[in-house]
């Protein structure tokens, strides 16, 4: 198999323009990051004061949290499969965007429970597939260096931190209208870069052969665990994004800006730790860095289920920028070893619809019940053990992705230099890159 990303490593697209079109342009590809994911963000972590300002029970509220990500189950592999089908890419991109931030910005007419289901469902559908997309083409422009993937990843983690640090102060000195206005504008923003994207996403060239058959299928049978991990570990975060903030402000007296300011304290270590992902990668290798994100995952549920002072969860979610960026980058880069060629964004899409759409449906439902039933701190502990466990499972279960000729290095293949891979594969007629 083979991998066309054009000369010297830069798009093959022609219509490239001159700004996206170098080998890797680092400050474009960390500008239209940080935008995306400063838009993603603006909003989240207060709409949870929007519907208390509806009083809406804590019922409601896990209702809301299922539906949106159910919207994602079907949407994020669906769109993203139509891009790969189509060689849409940039176009599909760019229409879900502005979709997705529409049908958002009409929360602010919704004043019941049914409005508010249906416009979060809707921007939800639309706006599921947006971080996949964005994902394959940073893994494209890439190219061979793909174990820098966590280096550009990061200014992602610094917007979604200081993003509801700033919203926060806003809105304590003025209105929650300052969470509309702040994701229209830089939504905007980060459409004017799309400008720049290629139309489409090079993939990779199948060579389908009888001999090929049984790699596939090995690789088939390793997604299916991997992403029974990924549903496990997107339940967690799911609880914890559903209910942690309701739990700090009902049960422990926060205020708006300290919510801002947990969200903050979090990228403290992930930005670091994306920023030193190749190096993790290299030591630790995929295996490695997800169970190490398993271990630290499970220690940090167990601190919520301890906490006493809303203050406390500040130095506990320090613990989630080292979990979820050891986990986030390892996930990317063993599900684009394990795609079928021409399917890079459906595999991206199927990772974030699970982990962004089963997972966090399953985690508002289970934890929206334990919540009422049973109190907080029981409902974290629950999901330390279900962590525990997955951790457990993928350690019995991983195993690097096969060739036709048996299995080979993920780490290695990732960190391996081309012209090292060309002339390994003239020494090996039999073997290619997986």
């Amino acid at each position: 198999r083979r991998v066309t990303w054009g000369s010297n490593g830069q798009f093959a697209n022609a219509k490239m323009t001159k700004l996206a079109g170098n080998a890797v342009n680092y400050v474009f590809w960390r500008t239209l990051t940080f935008l995306f994911y400063a838009s993603q963000n603006c909003a989240g972590p207060f709409l949870i004061v929007l519907f208390r300002k509806y009083h809406l029970t804590t019922g409601d509220i896990g209702f809301i949290n299922a539906i949106a990500p159910l919207a994602g189950i079907v949407a994020a592999p669906a769109w993203a499969w139509l891009a790969d089908q189509t060689k849409r890419h940039k176009l599909i991109f760019a229409l879900l965007s502005i979709v997705s931030c529409i049908f958002f910005l009409c929360l602010y007419f919704a004043n019941s429970l049914r409005k508010f289901v249906v416009f979060i469902f809707l921007a939800s559908f639309f706006n599921a597939p947006l971080s996949a997309f964005l994902d394959g083409y940073i893994l494209q422009a890439l190219g061979e260096k793909k174990a820098e993937y966590g280096q550009i990843r990061l200014w992602g983690s610094f917007a979604w931190g200081i993003t509801p640090v700033a919203i926060g102060k806003i809105i304590d000195n003025s209105s929650l209208d300052a969470m509309f206005v702040s994701t229209t504008v830089v939504t905007a923003l980060s459409l004017v870069l799309f400008y720049f994207l290629p139309s489409t996403l090079q993939t990779k060239t199948l060579d389908d052969n009888l001999a090929a058959r049984p790699a596939r299928r090995a690789q088939f049978k390793q997604w299916a665990y991997f992403m029974f991990v990924v549903s496990i570990l997107g339940i967690g975060w799911s609880i914890i994004g559903s209910f942690l903030f309701l739990f700090l402000l009902d049960d422990l007296g926060a205020s708006n800006t300290l919510l801002g300011l947990s969200i903050a304290f979090s990228i403290t270590t992930e930005i670091p730790c994306f920023f030193f992902s190749k190096q993790l990668l290299t030591r630790v290798g995929v295996r490695g860095m997800i169970l190490l994100a398993h271990a630290i995952f499970t220690v940090r549920l167990v601190g919520y289920s301890f906490m006493k002072y809303a203050w406390m969860v500040l130095p506990i979610q320090m613990l989630h920028g080292v979990s979820f960026s050891l986990f986030w980058t390892a996930a990317v880069t063993h599900t684009n070893a394990l795609s079928p060629p021409g399917m890079e964004s459906t595999s991206l899409g199927l990772l974030n619809g699970v982990f962004g759409g089963v997972a966090p449906t399953i985690g508002a439902i289970l934890g929206g019940y334990l919540y009422t039933f049973y109190g907080a701190r029981i409902m974290f502990a629950c999901a330390a053990c279900a962590v525990a466990c997955s951790g457990i499972f993928f350690l019995l279960t991983y195993s690097s992705p096969t060739t036709e000729s048996g299995t080979v290095s993920e780490t290695a293949s990732l960190l391996a230099n081309h012209k090292e891979i060309e002339v390994a594969k003239e020494s090996s007629s039999n073997s290619k890159l997986a």
